[in-house]
C-alpha cells in the first residue's frame, strides 16, 4: 500500500516533559485540510485495483498505557465546477435520413 498524502496536527501540546490530563467526556477538535488537486479520486469495488483514503486519529497516552486510535474511511469524489465549459456548451449531433418509396 502506498501513502499518497499525510497531514499531522497536535491539538493538545503540553510543555516538553509534562503531561496533560483530559477529564472524561467528548471532545471536538475542528480541523481543515486542503487536499492537493492532483490527488486521485477514490476507486472501490474492483477486484485487483483500488484507491482508498483513511483518516486516523491517535491519542498518545504516554509510555505506560496503550495509545487510542480511531480510523475513518474518507471517499474523494471529483465533480465538475458548475461553470465548467463542458456543462455550459452542450452539443447535439443528429443525422437524419429520409427514404421514400413510391408505389410502383
Amino acid at each position: 500500500m502506498e501513502e499518497i498524502f499525510r497531514q499531522c496536527w497536535a491539538f493538545v501540546n503540553p510543555a516538553k516533559g509534562k503531561t496533560e490530563t483530559l477529564v472524561a467526556g467528548n471532545y471536538e477538535f475542528p480541523f481543515e485540510v486542503i487536499i492537493p488537486g492532483d490527488t486521485p479520486e477514490s476507486v472501490e469495488g474492483l477486484p485487483e485495483s483500488w484507491v482508498i483514503y483513511r483518516m486516523k486519529a491517535t491519542i498518545d497516552r504516554g509510555r505506560l498505557q496503550q495509545n487510542i486510535h480511531a480510523r475513518k474511511h474518507v471517499r474523494i469524489i471529483r465533480t465538475l465546477d458548475p461553470a465548467a465549459l463542458e456543462l455550459a456548451h452542450s452539443m447535439v449531433r443528429a443525422h437524419h435520413s429520409v427514404i421514400s418509396k413510391g408505389k410502383g
